[in-house]
């Protein structure tokens, strides 16, 4: 029998779990519904279930048990290492609201008028679900009218940890932009500051 040289166990934090478990119904939601868009079978069956799904599911206590347990005072105080795994998630979760959109959008177009009602449903559990959730997107400043935004929605994330990666990369570009405006501001006010007290010295020398 062949010996084991060497083990490693990887253990997954319940964070990163919720972030994976989000990337993968985002990815599932984004290739149905993009799957519609070459299909010649407008069949709504599959697109109606999954949305249905979805968007019950958060409404009925996903986002409130993430809430719960990452998005509180308490939990930050206790893992300070995962402020931006923290930021991450929310950002997942927005990105599922905006993919639901487009999947509602399309269900709306498809759906027979037997399904009407169901499609009515989704519509006002998926208000509350943006309605939410929208802290979040203050909270990010993410917009969904930014260029090249809905195009990002549909690159597949693969792997939690090279995706929260680049969106640390992001984050702390954006923080050293606004750290350097802040910069700029203040050496503008100072040398304002310079000119007018100098100024008010050669009047007060002229007197």
């Amino acid at each position: 029998l062949a010996e084991i040289a060497h083990q490693e166990i990887t253990e997954i934090s319940p964070l990163n779990t919720a972030i994976e478990t989000m990337e993968k119904k985002n990815r599932e939601l984004r290739i149905l519904i993009d799957s519609y868009r070459s299909k010649k079978d407008q069949n709504a069956n599959p697109l109606t279930m999954i949305l249905n799904g979805t968007v019950d599911a958060v409404v009925m206590g996903g986002i409130k048990k993430y809430e719960e347990a990452f998005f509180n005072v308490d939990y930050f105080r206790n893992n300070p290492g995962d402020g931006d795994s923290i930021l991450y998630l929310k950002r997942v979760i927005i990105d599922q609201v905006d993919i639901l959109q487009d999947g509602i959008d399309l269900h709306g177009r498809i759906c027979p008028e037997n399904v009407r009602p169901l499609h009515e449903h989704i519509m006002e559990q998926y208000d509350k679900m943006r309605q939410d959730t929208s802290c979040y997107r203050r909270e990010l400043g993410i917009t969904p009218g930014t260029p090249g935004y809905r195009n990002s929605l549909r690159t597949s994330t693969i792997n939690s940890s090279s995706s929260l990666n680049r969106y640390n990369s992001t984050l702390s570009r954006n923080m050293r932009s606004r750290t350097s405006m802040i910069s700029v501001a203040s050496a503008e006010d100072s040398s304002a500051s310079i000119t007018a007290g100098s100024a008010g010295g050669r009047r007060g020398g002229g007197g």
